[in-house]
C-alpha cells in the first residue's frame, strides 16, 4: 500500500500554512530554557541537559521587541511557549 499524490506537497502545506496566518500578525516562539523535564534516554538533548535559563537582560530585551510589534498594531500576536 501507498499514497498517492500530484504537484508539489510541500507547496500545498506552504500555501495553506500562510491562508491561516493574518498578514499583520505577530508570530513568536520563545524558548525561556532548553531544560526538559520527560528525560527520554533517545532524546537528543540529553547530552546537553544543564539548568541554564533565559537571562533577565534577554528577557526583558524580548518583552522590549513584542511591545514594540504590538505598538505597530498588529492585527493579531501568537506566542508559542516552547
Amino acid at each position: 500500500m501507498g499514497f498517492l499524490h500530484s504537484g508539489n506537497e510541500l507547496d500545498r502545506v506552504i500555501e495553506r500554512y500562510e491562508k491561516g496566518r493574518e498578514p499583520d500578525g505577530l508570530y513568536l516562539t520563545i524558548a525561556p530554557t532548553i531544560g526538559c523535564n520527560f528525560s527520554c534516554s533517545y532524546y537528543y538533548q540529553n547530552e546537553h541537559r544543564n539548568n541554564r535559563v533565559m537571562s533577565t537582560m534577554v528577557q526583558e530585551a524580548t518583552l522590549r521587541f513584542v511591545a514594540a510589534r504590538v505598538s505597530e498594531r498588529r492585527k493579531s500576536v501568537s506566542i508559542t511557549w516552547y
